[in-house]
């Protein structure tokens, strides 16, 4: 007031931040870097402008923000058109903080008491992610921004956000949120966490003695451990299985009891374990037969049969036939009944097949080969193990056993010799001059002939320490 004149009134431009620009013409008041319009709430379309700030009444530094400046055009009253309820109105359509929040430094930002933390789930699953902030200053309403690799979420502007209740791989990314006060320019960004997404694993339908693979591909960064389950128990990898506590499980050589449904329990680094949906492994069923390793026999032109067995609890053959090899089972051809010469082969469709020779020495000749049945359906083909023919040629007698005449002699022996592969020998004893033929063992050595003992009867060379007297 004029002391002179009381009736004439004096003003005072303020600068709250001392730069040496009066609040009515500062874009930052207070100084804190925030500028006015921002922390008054200001709507509408807000632009960048240039905040200058200083001390002791001198601008020190020039910034380019944004939120500084309402977007034009403007009306006589210097307000922008797009802050009034109507042109020239002179009534603002926001409720003004710039005594509270432009003209007090805003030093204090968010704090965060609680972080988000990584996700790891399967596809379908739900994904949420949340956040606490701590208590804020007086008169503060804390504001979120979720951001997904870099870009603000629309709409996602809670401490919880939910990504999505059924995940995709598309979901699997980088998330982090923004925490801010309202009309303030400060904020505290949380941690970034990864969003793993795991595929489930596809089932399949796959024949007896076939492969069987089931995996799972993992999209994003989260440390994932595996473990495959069959139903409720842990594999293990072993004779066929591989792969139990990896992203792919390989079995081989699948048989009936193979068949289920199969799950990867997935365990992140906090220790929380999801597990997929189930990928089911179905077989298909098809008769297969099993037979002897071996066929061992002397050669004959008696026809030799082949026997099988039908592996327990398979069926739904279409068709069997029995195949033949020479090379150790390198390659294999289906037996017709004159495959090989002066063989004939009969039931090469069922279960046994008849082998019958022409003559001992077609029949030797069958030592060393092979025999496995081939069954097949409309989609698997199956086959037994292998069996292996062991035709011996008879032993031939190169020397036959002396007679003996002793008298009163204590001992004596007989010898004979023969030829051949796999030679055993067994003597017999019979009475004189007629009667059956009786095989010398350890049961009968020292009775079956009175007052002799036999030894050695099952070699060469027989011999008696006493013998009757003649």
């Amino acid at each position: 007031t004029d002391a002179s004149n009381p009736s004439v009134q004096s003003c005072t431009d303020l600068d709250t931040d001392g730069d040496g620009i009066p609040n009515r013409l500062d874009l930052d008041s207070d100084g804190d870097g925030c500028p006015d319009a921002k922390e008054s709430g200001v709507s509408g379309t807000l632009l960048s402008g240039s905040v200058k700030n200083g001390t002791g009444g001198a601008v020190t530094s020039t910034t380019t923000v944004t939120n500084a400046i309402a977007a034009g055009p403007y009306g006589a009253n210097g307000l922008a058109d797009g802050v009034e309820t109507s042109t020239e109105s002179g009534v603002v359509t926001y409720t003004s903080t710039y005594a509270t929040n432009a003209l007090v430094k805003d030093l204090v930002a968010p704090t965060i008491s609680t972080q988000p933390l990584n996700k790891t789930v399967f596809v379908g699953s739900s994904v949420v992610l949340t956040t606490t902030a701590g208590t804020p200053p007086a008169n503060r309403t804390l504001t979120y921004q979720w951001y997904k690799a870099g870009v603000a979420i629309t709409g996602a502007t809670s401490a919880t956000y939910t990504v999505t209740s059924s995940a995709t791989t598309s979901n699997a990314d980088n998330y982090y949120c923004t925490i801010g006060f309202v009309n303030s320019c400060l904020t505290t960004n949380s941690n970034t966490v990864n969003v793993t997404v795991l595929t489930n694993p596809v089932g399949l339908t796959a024949c007896q003695d076939a492969n069987a693979v089931l995996t799972v591909t993992k999209t994003g960064t989260n440390t994932v451990t595996y473990q495959w389950k069959k139903a409720t128990t842990n594999l293990v990898n072993g004779a066929n299985v591989s792969g139990a506590t990896t992203a792919t499980l390989a079995l081989t050589n699948l048989q009936l009891t193979d068949a289920g449904a199969y799950y990867l329990y997935a365990t992140d680094s906090y220790g929380n374990t999801i597990n997929s949906l189930a990928g089911t492994i179905t077989i298909t069923n098809n008769t297969k037969y099993v037979l002897p390793t071996t066929y061992t026999n002397c050669a004959t032109t008696s026809t030799i049969n082949l026997t099988s067995a039908v592996y327990t609890g398979t069926s739904g053959a279409i068709s069997t036939k029995w195949q033949r090899s020479l090379d150790g089972g390198a390659t294999w051809v289906d037996v017709t009944s004159s495959l090989d010469a002066s063989i004939t082969y009969t039931n090469m469709l069922t279960g046994t097949l008849g082998i019958t020779a022409s003559s001992l020495s077609a029949s030797a000749a069958l030592n060393g080969y092979q025999y496995r049945i081939v069954t097949s359906n409309a989609t698997c083909t199956n086959y037994s193990n292998i069996e292996t023919l062991n035709i011996g040629s008879a032993p031939v007698i190169t020397a036959q056993p002396s007679n003996s005449l002793l008298c009163n002699s204590f001992s004596t022996s007989f010898t004979a010799a023969a030829t051949g592969v796999g030679l055993t020998y067994q003597w017999q004893t019979r009475p004189a001059g007629s009667g059956a033929w009786t095989s010398i063992t350890v049961a009968n050595a020292n009775t079956i002939d009175a007052g002799v003992v036999y030894s050695n009867y099952a070699t060469a060379t027989l011999n008696l320490s006493a013998a009757p007297a003649t």
